[in-house]
């Protein structure tokens, strides 16, 4: 027979469950399109315009990343009248980039893409949160974060690391999604 003294249960260990559901999930990236104040270096327009999001300009990587009629639209040029004289000023309608992989499972890779469009000449920047199969092939799109001037509509994106995307909108609805093990985006209610 073991002569060990028990230990009395301790109360305080009731706790440890509730403390570590309060604390929420852990965050694992965060793209922020609304802030004021100082500068953000997890904001929209710091990505964007500080140039730390090269264009991909090549079709085999632009191939891996978008869908079919993306790609198919992916070096349209759109024209506009110079301001100067008759000659015309050429630019790309679209401007993706490959910002990171956010999610690497088993079945599936979600990946955050960059979606710029100049149709407006304004700022018009869409990111998309795209899951790929093990062949790279595209199963669902979501938009996480984006900064409209055209549509007049801002939304920030937090991703969280148990498959959990929340999408803030600049009126301050919150939109919670979960990804499933087949890589599908499902809208929490």
């Amino acid at each position: 027979m073991d002569k060990r003294p028990q230990r009395a249960f301790d109360p305080k260990w009731l706790l440890f469950p509730l403390l570590i559901t309060a604390c929420g999930p852990t965050e694992i990236d965060r793209l922020v399109c609304c802030g004021i104040g100082p500068a953000d270096h997890q904001s929209i327009l710091f990505l964007m315009e500080s140039g730390h999001v090269p264009a991909l300009i090549d079709s085999a990587s632009l191939r891996s990343i978008l869908l079919p009629a993306e790609f198919d639209h992916a070096f349209d040029p759109l024209s506009s009248k110079a301001n100067a004289g008759s000659d015309l000023a050429w630019a790309r309608l679209m401007k993706y980039g490959h910002i990171d992989v956010l999610y690497d499972t088993l079945g599936f890779t979600a990946e955050l893409i960059l979606i710029d469009s100049l149709s407006c000449w304004d700022r018009d920047y869409r990111f998309q949160l795209r899951t790929y199969d093990d062949s790279h092939e595209v199963i669902d799109t979501l938009t996480y974060a984006m900064w409209s001037s055209c549509l007049k509509r801002w939304c920030s994106g937090i991703a969280y690391e148990n498959l959990l995307v929340d999408r803030q909108w600049h009126d301050s609805i919150t939109e919670r999604f979960s990804i499933s093990v087949e890589g599908r985006f499902s809208k929490i209610e």
